[in-house]
């Protein structure tokens, strides 16, 4: 897969012929006498990327293998029947093609060093659901790339805010809309100015089917 010189790369594992390893094991209690369960996760992945790029003195073959790995620890706390907590925290390196780093795994340009993005970020959620088939939801996250790691204009860090409401039509589908705000700001995007911000508003419908 060729890369250009705009310091990141795609999800290029097939490249070096060997799979990415991921896993989770979780733990599971009944909670406070409740038939719902409050569930502890560990997960984690492993795998390698060779990327191809210009040649150089220093890189004369014009490939160079990069690692990718996370490990994340997720939370769910069913506070009453009405009522239920969920959230997860995370770290990792080369999170592009795993939706982490804001979608960054490869820093540098041109035929010159590049390095991997180390990131880390979680989010917390809030869920009520005052009938069995109708649930609103409410929460944060953030994403946020080690910064002295990034090109300048790389995006340093993302703030989520949302907001959706799920109604289950039956026992297989279920409908929902959701409103987000996202808050992106810029690594050194000009000069004299150390952060640079921009504002993205969203809402999205989507119905699941279950099977």
């Amino acid at each position: 897969i060729d890369n250009n010189d705009s310091g990141t790369t795609n999800d290029d594992t097939v490249v070096s012929h060997k799979p990415a390893y991921e896993g989770r094991i979780a733990l599971g209690v009944a909670a406070f006498g409740m038939e719902k369960k409050m569930e502890a996760g560990l997960s984690g992945h492993y795998g390698q990327e060779v990327a191809e790029f210009a040649t150089s003195a220093t890189n004369p073959n014009g490939t160079h293998t990069f690692e990718t790995y996370s490990i994340a620890g997720d939370l769910v706390v069913p506070v009453c029947q009405y009522l239920d907590l969920k959230g997860e925290a995370w770290r990792g390196r080369n999170l592009d093609g795993y939706n982490g780093g804001i979608n960054q795994g490869i820093a540098g340009t041109g035929a010159g060093f590049r390095h991997e993005i180390d990131s880390r970020g979680g989010w917390g959620q809030v869920r009520v659901h005052p009938l069995a088939d109708l649930h609103f939801g409410t929460g944060m996250g953030v994403d946020d790339p080690v910064n002295h790691q990034l090109n300048r204009g790389a995006r340093e860090k993302n703030f989520i805010k949302f907001a959706n409401v799920f109604y289950d039509l039956n026992k297989a589908i279920t409908v929902g809309i959701e409103a987000m705000e996202i808050v992106t700001d810029f690594y050194r995007a000009r000069t004299g100015a150390d952060i640079q911000r921009g504002k993205d508003d969203r809402v999205g419908m989507a119905v699941t089917f279950k099977f």
